[in-house]
C-alpha cells in the first residue's frame, strides 16, 4: 500500500520531498534512503490514506519499490530466454493434450464458444464427441505429428517433417474432435488463436502459423508474470515453482497451461495487493479483477475455490459494489460450467452416467468421494507419479527426467521454500495468507473430484487422470500466502537466496534442456542451422 511522504520521514529522519533537510542539511543519498524505508518498510509502519489506483499505489505498506520491479522484470527476461531454449528444442505439438488446445484456438477464431456435437469414427464405431469444424490443412497438419508422438527423432522423419511443414491452409473445413477442452471457456486462448489467424491471413504455412502460436503464447505468459510482479512483490518460493521443468516446458508449447497459469498468478497478486490495503478500492479495478477471474475459472474448473477471493475483499473493505461484483463472478462461472457440462459429449470418458449424475452422487454422499479419494493416495505409484509430473514428464507424459533429479529438484526446492517463509507482518497479510490457504486445499481436493466426475469409470475405487501439473497453482496460492517478498529480507539474506535460486534454475534448465536434446537431437540441430541461415 502506498506510503504517505510525512510517514517515511516521521520514521526515517528523511525529507519527504526534495534533497535537503529542514534548516538546509543535506540529505542522505539514494542508496542510503532505500535501506532506511526498507527498513521501515519491514517494521510495518503507518499507512496511507487516499483512493487506491493500480498505477500510483505501491503493492504493499509503504515501500517505494522501484529497484524491486526491475529485479522482478530481470526474472522474467531470464525465464523468457530459458523458455526460448526450450521451444527450439522441442518438435510441434508435444505438449500433453496440445492438439485438442490447437484446435480449440483455432476455433476462437471463427467465434466458437460452446463446442457442437458431432459424429466421429472411434475404432471403427460411430460416436458423439464435442468439436468443431477445422481446416483440413490444419488437421492434416496436427494428424500427422498427433501419429509421431512417443516416436524416435530419426532422419526420416525429418524428412516427412519437411513435407508437412509445408502444408498451408486451405479454407476448406471438417468436422474434428476436441472433447478434452469442451468443458473451457475459451478466452484464455486468445494468444494462440491470434497467431493462427495471422498466420491464416498473412497467408503463412500451418507449421510457421503454429510457432507464431507458440511464441505468442510464451510471450503472453510473460506479459502477465511482468504485471504480476509489478502489481504485488514476488516471493522466493514463486520463482522456484515457475522455474520447474514441466512449468517451463508447459510456457514453452501452444497449450493452454502457461497462459492460465500466469493468469492465476495475476489474480493472486491483485488478491494480496487489494486485502492487504487499508484504503478504499476502486470499483473499476475490482471489476477487472473479477473479470480476470471469470475467464480463468472458466476453463479451469478446479480453480472454482478462488470465486470466493473478491468476497474476502469485500468482507475487508465493506464496500457494496465489490460484494455486487463478486455475486456476478460466481453466477457468470457458475452459468458457464451448467452450459458446457450440458454440450459436451466425450466418448473417451465412458463414466457409466452422465457427469452431472455423478456430482449430484457425491455431493448428495460426501463421504463417498472421500472413501475413493483415500484409496487414491494409499497409493505410493499415484503418490510418485504426482510427486515427478509435478517437477516434469515433458511430451505426452513419456519423457521423464533421470530419475536422481527429481529428489535433487525436491530437496533443493524445499531448502528455498523454508527460507521464504514469511516470520513477520501485519494482520492484513496473515489473514490474506488464511485465504488463500482454504482457497489452495480446496482447489486440491477439487481436482480429484473433478476427475472422479469427468473421467473416472465407475463405479470407482481410485480417481484416474491425475497430474502433478494440476496442483501448479494450488502451490502457487501456498507459496503467496505464506512466502514473504524477496526485499522482506536482510541483505546477506537476499543474497543468499538470490545465488541459491539462480543455481536452482540453472540446474533445471540444465536438466530440462539435455533431456530434450537427448530425446530429439535433430530438432535442436535443425533449429541451429536453421537460425545460422
Amino acid at each position: 500500500m502506498g506510503q504517505c511522504p510525512a510517514s517515511i520521514a516521521a520514521a526515517t529522519g528523511l525529507p519527504s520531498g526534495g534533497a535537503y533537510l529542514p534548516g538546509g542539511a543535506v540529505a542522505k543519498p539514494l542508496a542510503a534512503r532505500r535501506r532506511a524505508e526498507h527498513a521501515h518498510y519491514r517494521r510495518g509502519n503507518g499507512h496511507c490514506c487516499g483512493r487506491m489506483d493500480f498505477g500510483k499505489l505501491s503493492p504493499s505498506r509503504g515501500i517505494s519499490w522501484g529497484p524491486t520491479r526491475r529485479t522482478s522484470l530481470w526474472w522474467v527476461a531470464l525465464f523468457l530466454v530459458l523458455t526460448a531454449l526450450v521451444s527450439i528444442s522441442t518438435p510441434p505439438l508435444r505438449s500433453p493434450d496440445e492438439i485438442d488446445h490447437i484446435r480449440r484456438a483455432y476455433l476462437l477464431t471463427r467465434g466458437t464458444l460452446v463446442l457442437k456435437t458431432g459424429t466421429v469414427d472411434v475404432e471403427k464405431n460411430t460416436v458423439n464427441a464435442s468439436g468443431g469444424e477445422i481446416d483440413t490443412g490444419l488437421d492434416a497438419f496436427l494428424m500427422y505429428h498427433l501419429g509421431h508422438i512417443g516416436k524416435p527423432d530419426t532422419a526420416d522423419i525429418h524428412i516427412r517433417d519437411s513435407e508437412y511443414n509445408a502444408l498451408r491452409w486451405t479454407g476448406q473445413t471438417a468436422f474434428r474432435p476436441a472433447p478434452g477442452t469442451s468443458y473451457y471457456l475459451p478466452l484464455l486462448y486468445a494468444p494462440q488463436a491470434t497467431a493462427l489467424l495471422l498466420g491464416e491471413r498473412m497467408h503463412l504455412t500451418i507449421h510457421d502459423s503454429y510457432q507464431l502460436a507458440r511464441a505468442f503464447s510464451s510471450l503472453a505468459c510473460f506479459a502477465l508474470l511482468g504485471l504480476a510482479f509489478i502489481l504485488y512483490p514476488v516471493n522466493l518460493g514463486a520463482l522456484a515453482l515457475i522455474s520447474l521443468p514441466m512449468s517451463v516446458f508447459q510456457m514453452a508449447s501452444a497449450s493452454l497451461d502457461g497462459v492460465s497459469n500466469a493468469v492465476a498468478i495475476v489474480c493472486i497478486a491483485v488478491f494480496m495487493r487489494l486485502y492487504s490495503s487499508r484504503v478504499r478500492n476502486s470499483e473499476g479495478p475490482f471489476s477487472i479483477w473479477c473479470l480476470g477471474l471469470w475467464a480463468l475459472l472458466s476453463c479451469r474448473p478446479h480453480l472454482l475455490p478462488m470465486v470466493g477471493l473478491p468476497f474476502m475483499v469485500y468482507l475487508q473493505s465493506r464496500q457494496r459494489s465489490q460484494l455486487v461484483v463478486g455475486i456476478v463472478t460466481l453466477v457468470a462461472v457458475l452459468t458457464w460450467f451448467w452450459i458446457a457440462v450440458s454440450a459436451t459429449s466425450d466418448p473417451r470418458a465412458q463414466l457409466g452416467q452422465s457427469a452431472s449424475a455423478l456430482v449430484r452422487q457425491y455431493v448428495n454422499h460426501p463421504s463417498e468421494f472421500f472413501v475413493v479419494l483415500w484409496q487414491t493416495l494409499n497409493s505410493a505409484e499415484n503418490i510418485k507419479f504426482y510427486w515427478q509430473s509435478f517437477i516434469g514428464i515433458l511430451g505426452w507424459l513419456e519423457l521423464p527426467l533421470p530419475g536422481w533429479t527429481y529428489s535433487v529438484i525436491t530437496a533443493a526446492g524445499v531448502l528455498l521454500l523454508a527460507a521464504g517463509i514469511r516470520t513477520t507482518s501485519t494482520t492484513e497479510i496473515w489473514n490474506a495468507g488464511w485465504c488463500l490457504t482454504v482457497v489452495a486445499i480446496t482447489a486440491t481436493l477439487l481436482v480429484f473430484f473433478a476427475l472422479l466426475v469427468t473421467w473416472t469409470p465407475h463405479p470407482a475405487s481410485v480417481v484416474i487422470g491425475v497430474q502433478g501439473r494440476y496442483f501448479f497453482v494450488p502451490c502457487i496460492l501456498m507459496v503467496y500466502a505464506w512466502q514473504a517478498p524477496l526485499f522482506h529480507m536482510r541483505v546477506w539474506q537476499l543474497r543468499i537466496c538470490t545465488a541459491g535460486l539462480l543455481a536452482f534454475i540453472a540446474f533445471n534448465a540444465v536438466i530440462l534442456i539435455t533431456t530434450l536434446q537427448q530425446r530429439y537431437p535433430l530438432t535442436w540441430a535443425t533449429a541451429m542451422l536453421r537460425m545460422s541461415n
